[in-house]
């Protein structure tokens, strides 16, 4: 007996190719955000180890054009990496966290985490800098001895690269972990 008052509902139509790929892809999005971050640390840590030496036995050609560093994403994704982070999070965390406390203040001391983090990241990247530049040496210079990549420059001279720690591979992989767990936060917030 079906009562003539509720609406008949319609069946959908049939999955498409295009559905499937991307109910697919947002299943395997969703298991990688709430992995635990010592997961997903320890996944990136593999991940850029494995690259490393295959790089190191398999350098890319010149001619490459991601291998560049006047490339695209080198110029305007990681040399202003932390900034695209900064205005991308930043409104999540007031927006979220205002409309789940109502309170400006509440969702104020929320953005002192993005605050912490982007002081960790400039004390790391400045380490980093500073260590290339303590084990660095400039070759073939007249004069003096440069202390750093510009003043040898100057001098005429070549710099070798010290220890070059990849500040790019660090603020990337930080940026991805600051934003899921960010989003890791926010699921909490919305369960509470």
């Amino acid at each position: 007996m079906s009562d003539s008052n509720t609406p008949k509902r319609k069946l959908s139509g049939p999955t498409t190719a295009k559905d499937l790929i991307f109910g697919t892809s947002l299943q395997a999005a969703r298991k990688y955000l709430f992995l635990p971050v010592e997961k997903k640390a320890l996944f990136y840590l593999v991940i850029v180890t494995l690259l490393s030496i295959f790089a190191s036995y398999y350098p890319p050609s010149e001619g490459y054009y991601l291998a560049s560093k006047g490339n695209v994403f080198n110029r305007y994704g990681t040399k202003v990496g932390w900034f695209w982070t900064l205005i991308t999070v930043g409104p999540f965390i007031w927006l979220s966290s205002y409309l789940h406390h109502k309170s400006h203040s509440e969702a104020l001391r929320h953005l002192t985490r993005l605050l912490i983090a982007t002081g960790l990241w400039y004390f790391v990247t400045n380490t980093y800098m500073h260590v290339e530049k303590i084990t660095g040496k400039c070759v073939h210079h007249e004069g003096g001895k440069p202390s750093d990549r510009d003043q040898c420059s100057l001098a005429g001279g070549k710099w070798a690269p010290g220890i070059d720690i990849s500040g790019h591979a660090f603020m990337l992989i930080y940026m991805c972990l600051i934003i899921s767990e960010e989003v890791c936060f926010f699921k909490i917030l919305i369960f509470l």
